[in-house]
C-alpha cells in the first residue's frame, strides 16, 4: 500500500519526468550489460522501438537459457505493428506459439519472420550492404521451420528447411 501511495505522489508531482527517468534508467542497465532491466525501462518509459530493439539484439540468449516466457511477456507489451516489422520478433512470437502447442500460429508467425527477414535481407543487397546478420536471421527461421515441419511429421518440408538452414547459418551456430 505504502508502495502505491510513493507512486501516486510521483506521478503527481512529477508525472511528465517519469518516462524520461525510465528511458535513463534503460539506458544506464543497457551500458551496463543487464539487458533485461533495460527492457523493462525501456516498456515503462512507452519507448517501444527501444524496447523492440533491446528485445531483438537479446532474443538468442533468451531462447537459448529458456527464457521464452519472458521474451513472450515482453512482446505481448508492444504494439502489433512493431511487432510485424522485426523478424525477430516475429520468430520470438512464433516460438511462444510452439511452446504453447499452437502449431498454426507458430506457422503463421514463422511466416511472418520469414518474410520480413527476406525484405531485410534484399534491402541490404540494393543498400550494398553486409548481408551476414540478416542471412543469419533467415537460416534461424529456416531451422525454426524445421522443427515445426518434423512436429507434423512432414519430413519433405524438413529437409528443405534444413538444407536452407545448413546453407545460412554460420558454422559455429549449427
Amino acid at each position: 500500500i505504502f508502495a502505491e501511495f510513493l507512486q501516486q505522489q510521483l506521478n503527481e508531482v512529477q508525472g511528465e519526468e517519469i518516462p524520461k527517468l525510465h528511458r535513463r534508467a534503460s539506458n544506464w542497465y543497457s551500458a551496463h550489460d543487464n539487458q533485461d532491466a533495460a527492457i523493462v525501462h525501456a516498456l515503462a518509459a512507452g519507448d517501444n522501438e527501444r524496447a523492440a530493439e533491446l528485445i531483438g539484439c537479446h532474443f538468442n540468449q533468451l531462447v537459448q537459457t529458456g527464457g521464452v516466457i519472458t521474451l513472450a511477456g515482453w512482446i505481448r507489451k508492444l504494439p502489433l505493428e512493431v511487432i510485424n516489422a522485426r523478424p525477430r520478433l516475429c520468430l520470438a512470437v512464433a516460438w511462444g506459439y510452439l511452446f504453447s502447442l499452437d502449431l498454426d500460429l507458430a506457422d503463421e508467425w514463422s511466416e511472418a519472420a520469414r518474410t520480413q527477414a527476406e525484405k531485410q535481407i534484399a534491402e541490404q543487397e540494393q543498400a550494398g550492404g553486409d548481408l551476414h546478420a540478416a542471412r543469419e536471421l533467415l537460416g534461424q527461421v529456416a531451422a525454426y521451420q524445421a522443427l515445426i515441419a518434423t512436429i507434423r511429421g512432414n519430413s519433405q518440408l524438413t529437409l528443405k528447411y534444413l538444407h536452407e538452414a545448413l546453407d545460412l547459418l554460420p558454422e559455429d551456430d549449427l
